[in-house]
């Protein structure tokens, strides 16, 4: 098998694939929209193509009974029914399994599930299959008595309940792995049509050899686009595969490949290359103010803008839609729907927004999770909706926008909303916080308590949520982004998630703040606003020093007691206020000195401070100083 070829096929099949999982999910919603019948009905001949160049048996058979059903679905044979939805998306499934297989160095895949096989071949017949699996529905893990159903279990604990259910609501189906073998002579490259193509299939159920139904087929004429020699029992030399087709034309000069693909690692190292020479600008920068000189100046501010320029136009060599997260909801949010019957219509908006790769990557997880609580928790049961005066079918937005350096996600559903009241007495009942701050805290407040480790509200445990953690973890893998989230809700009107992230995660807004003789970088996205100390305006609640800001009185804590005590001082006449979020407070920092807004790169901390509570890295700074980037969770955590 030729890598090159191997490549190309897998960049151009994982394109392929992506798009066949939203066709799949918007055709069930437009069963006969012939656009997308003819499109998913070349999605699969396609890859079963360039499955046969690089001769992939597996994904070969897999993909032409999946373009056979879809044939006669395109030619109004067969419906789109629910239940061949299902069927498809199996080998939907299947197939991407097979191309990850092949990604991560598989070279001789397994034959696909016979049972899926058989599903298809009857699905394409028109006939009730035997073998399908009973409709999906919820199943309730009954847990052994004395275990707290909301308590914290680990991975292998819960994974081992899960098999349990499977082997309680799964029967096993016995199957037979049957392969199609051709006759000596047959020409493996000939074109066979799908009704010979099904003869072989039956003859083979009806009991005759390979070779009976080889000879059947014999009469076929012209070329079968997939070589399955390989597959012949008898002992010849399996044919070549044949060259890929000619373009139709040429291509002359002016059409010549515009593209060319680039290994991320040489990406990362332009980026870090441009990173220090953002350093290198900022420090030239700082220069400039004290040299005095115009054409130094002129020539400085130049390499400013040259700077800024290269800094874009290397982050946009980064960058993906986020249409790449967003592609795979509509398959989640179709599925746990139909387990656990309820109806809802995914929107999607903001696709095209540009991403840097690394935290598309990063955010498909968090999403997962808040698209699944927003289905299993958000949006009530269809008939419950029609009670409270509803439509029967829920709304999930997912949305993306761009806000100046930044990313803003929403996920917005029209369920149930989230009960502050209930919330409050929840984390009471779990110890995560006291009757005294439940009372005092408002509803706002209220709903960032299911970020907290361990809350839940399930009084029992499926496979779909109630594990009693998640929601923290989402919390957790956002701020480690330098991002932040969002919770707004009205209860029975829904709730939305908001989310912003900066646009990459190599260049780092900071404001640079100065404590006693040290620099300081907060990342720009906690901050809030500033504003000078004045001792006057504050008082002391329960042994706590507060201020009062706009009828909200916020806790203060002075920096230089934390970070650097030797340089403890009473002098506070020039002190600043910096008003910052940490998880889901609202804190005040007091710090002697505010030096400005300043792009940093992140550098990793030495070895003997790697692990340190509070320090997200290090930077150098426009003086040529060297400042640490403050992690202001792990800081408040840590002191």
């Amino acid at each position: 098998m030729d890598e090159d070829i191997l490549q190309d096929f897998l960049v151009e099949a994982g394109e392929l694939y992506e798009n066949l999982n939203e066709q799949l999910v918007e055709l069930e919603q437009n069963p006969l929209d012939a656009n997308l019948l003819n499109a998913i009905f070349r999605g699969f001949h396609t890859i079963k193509g360039g499955a046969g160049f690089i001769g992939v048996t597996p994904l070969i058979e897999l993909c032409h009974r999946a373009e056979n059903l879809f044939d006669k679905i395109r030619n109004g044979e067969r419906q789109y029914s629910s239940e061949n939805a299902d069927i498809i998306l199996q080998a939907y499934d299947a197939i991407g399994v097979m191309i990850a297989g092949l990604q991560n160095g598989e070279r001789e895949l397994e034959n696909a599930d016979p049972a899926l096989l058989a599903e298809l071949d009857a699905a394409v017949k028109g006939q009730v299959v035997a073998v399908a699996k009973a409709t999906p529905t919820a199943v309730h893990l009954a847990l052994p008595e004395g275990v707290d159903p909301d308590g914290d279990m680990s991975d292998e604990e819960f994974e081992a309940l899960l098999n349990q259910r499977d082997q309680l609501s799964h029967a096993d189906t016995p199957a037979v792995a049957t392969k199609l073998t051709l006759a000596p002579g047959l020409d493996p490259d000939g074109e066979i049509t799908d009704d010979e193509f099904e003869a072989m299939l039956a003859s083979l159920s009806a009991g005759k050899s390979a070779e009976d139904a080889a000879l059947e087929a014999a009469r076929a004429v012209g070329a079968f686009s997939t070589p399955i020699a390989e597959q012949s029992a008898a002992p010849t030399k399996p044919m070549p595969a044949k060259p890929a087709a000619p373009k139709a034309a040429a291509k002359s000069g002016e059409e010549a490949e515009s593209t060319v693909r680039v290994d991320t690692k040489r990406l990362d190292e332009i980026m870090n290359l441009v990173g220090e020479l953002v350093l290198v600008r900022n420090r030239l920068l700082n220069l400039r103010s004290t040299l005095q000189n115009e054409e130094i100046a002129a020539a400085v501010a130049n390499l400013d803008h040259v700077t800024m320029d290269l800094q874009a136009s290397v982050m946009k060599t980064r960058m993906q839609p986020v249409k790449k997260v967003f592609s795979r909801f509509p398959r989640v949010v179709r599925d746990l729907a139909r387990k656990l019957g309820k109806e809802i219509d995914l929107e999607m908006r903001g696709e095209e927004t540009d991403l840097d790769k690394n935290l598309v990557e990063a955010l498909a997880d968090p999403l997962v999770h808040l698209v699944r609580n927003a289905v299993d928790h958000g949006v009530e049961m269809p008939d419950e909706r029609e009670r409270s005066g509803k439509s029967r079918v829920g709304k999930l937005i997912l949305a993306a926008q761009q806000e100046g350096d930044h990313i803003l996600l929403t996920i917005t559903d029209d369920g149930k909303g989230m009960d502050a009241a209930l919330l409050r007495r929840k984390a009471v009942e779990k110890g995560l916080i006291d009757e005294a701050t439940a009372s005092q805290l408002e509803d706002k407040a209220a709903f960032d308590l299911i970020l907290l480790p361990g809350f839940s509200t399930k009084t029992e445990i499926t496979d779909v949520s109630g594990r009693g953690v998640g929601m923290d973890v989402v919390k957790s893998t956002i701020t480690k982004l330098n991002g932040g989230i969002d919770i707004n809700s009205v209860l029975g009107e829904g709730t939305v998630f908001n989310i912003r992230v900066p646009l990459t995660l190599a260049i780092l807004p900071t404001l640079m703040v100065g404590i006693g003789s040290f620099n300081y970088a907060i990342p720009l996205t906690a901050v809030q606003e500033i504003f000078d100390y004045d001792a006057t305006q504050t008082n002391k609640i329960d042994g706590r020093m507060m201020v009062r800001l706009r009828a909200r009185s916020i806790p203060l804590y002075f920096m230089r007691e934390w970070l650097s005590p030797s340089t403890h001082g009473d002098n506070l006449d020039h002190s600043k206020v910096v008003i910052v979020n940490v998880g889901m407070s609202v804190i005040g920092l007091i710090v002697d000195h505010v030096r400005g807004q300043e792009e940093v790169v992140i550098k990793p901390l030495g070895a003997k401070l790697q692990g340190a509570k509070g320090y997200a890295g290090a930077t150098i700074t426009g003086d040529g100083r060297i400042a640490l980037i403050l992690d202001l969770p792990g800081m408040m955590s840590r002191f």
